[in-house]
């Protein structure tokens, strides 16, 4: 199976992506495509991103800058009303999670809020 991570949100998104991956049961070397969403993904420098601790240490091909995908989505709908057909067919793809009561978010966090991270080796994919 394959697992992708789609970024949206601003930093901190390496804690995020870390506990969330490892609350499913995955590393990130089981991860094909990290999708980066929004004004993060527009001008994102893809090296200084991975040296200061934002993204973790993959290859870069994986990583894929979207920029603006809420309103590339929108676009697509207007023009072709029949991907709407497909909606349902992706809601059991998508998981929640609720990052704000996660005590291991918290917990990793704060090593994260220092330049170079507290723990580099949490970094390497």
């Amino acid at each position: 199976m394959r697992y992708r991570i789609f970024y949206s949100r601003r930093p901190p998104c390496f804690p995020s992506s870390m506990v969330f991956v490892k609350a499913l049961g995955l590393t990130f070397k089981d991860i094909d495509k990290v999708y980066i969403a929004g004004a993060l993904g527009c001008g994102i420098n893809l090296e200084n991103a991975i040296t200061i601790g934002l993204l973790p240490e993959m290859p870069r091909d994986k990583f894929i800058p979207l920029g603006n995908s809420s309103l590339g989505g929108a676009e697509m709908i207007l023009l072709d009303m029949g991907l709407l057909d497909g909606i349902e067919d992706l809601l059991p793809m998508i998981t929640y999670s609720e990052m704000n009561e996660n005590q291991d978010l918290m917990n990793v966090l704060q090593g994260a809020l220092f330049i170079p991270h507290t723990e580099p080796d949490l970094l390497k994919g």
